[in-house]
């Protein structure tokens, strides 16, 4: 879904329009996509060539490490990666996806179209809450989308279940 289509379907589940300004949604839709990229996002591939000892970093858009192999490693408290072995060593994450700007309606999300519909959802949860401002009603119904964003990602997940492929049968990103 473009960003232009999300914002439509979010003004569709709270019944406003014109009442937020993109930048905001911008970012209540970036939360989102983080959230499920972490748990149900693309896995990228890379190959490193590491010396034993030497510290390495993660790559610049590694959300969530998945799997390493080729190579014994440990991770510092600063989260780089020192290897017990020299040789090659190939990281299998979970990539951050490209975040909404907020003035580009045709910017598209990286997530897999099975997830496009919970960002306004998870929208949707962070609008009601906002606009609570201790309202019982109100609060309740952002309580009432976070579950129905709950459900939809957990429901995803059976959908997109990895949990029982090995890294060798991952179907991984170029």
């Amino acid at each position: 879904m473009t960003f232009a289509e999300l914002i439509k379907a979010f003004e569709a589940h709270c019944g406003v329009s014109n009442e937020l300004d993109a930048a905001q949604l911008a970012l209540w839709f970036n939360e989102a996509q983080n959230d499920l990229a972490a748990d149900l996002g693309e896995i990228k591939k890379q190959t490193l060539t590491v010396t034993a000892g030497e510290e390495y970093a993660l790559p610049d858009d590694c959300l969530r490490l998945v799997e390493v192999a080729g190579a014994p490693y440990d991770c510092t408290p600063d989260q780089k990666l020192v290897f017990g072995a020299n040789g090659a060593a190939t990281l299998y994450y979970c990539a951050l996806p490209a975040g909404f700007s907020g003035s580009a309606g045709t910017q598209e999300s990286e997530l897999h179209p099975t997830l496009h519909y919970l960002l306004p959802i998870f929208a949707a949860a962070r609008y009601w809450d906002a606009e609570s401002e201790g309202d019982y009603e109100e609060s309740n119904l952002g309580s009432k989308w976070m579950s129905y964003y709950l459900q939809g990602k957990a429901a995803a997940r059976i959908r997109l279940d990895r949990s029982f492929l090995t890294p060798a049968c991952w179907q991984v990103a170029k």
